[in-house]
């Protein structure tokens, strides 16, 4: 279909035994632009990611045209 995904997950455990491995990832019409380490020791951890919003416009264009016959 084609878009921007932005996905964040936690890192650490919920005191059970449940444990998040913080991998948090930016992709765009199902390329990964960035992606956090899993299991990373920082608190904190930011990804960035410039994208051109055109080019899921494009993307979506092209792949609607080939439904119509």
């Amino acid at each position: 279909i084609g878009g921007v995904y932005l996905f964040s997950n936690h890192r650490g455990c919920d005191g059970d035994r449940i444990y998040y491995d913080g991998s948090s990832s930016i992709a765009q019409n199902g390329k990964l632009y960035a992606q956090i380490h899993q299991f990373d020791i920082e608190d904190t951890c930011v990804a960035t990611a410039v994208l051109d919003l055109n080019e899921t416009i494009l993307y979506r264009g092209k792949n609607s045209s080939n439904r119509y016959e």
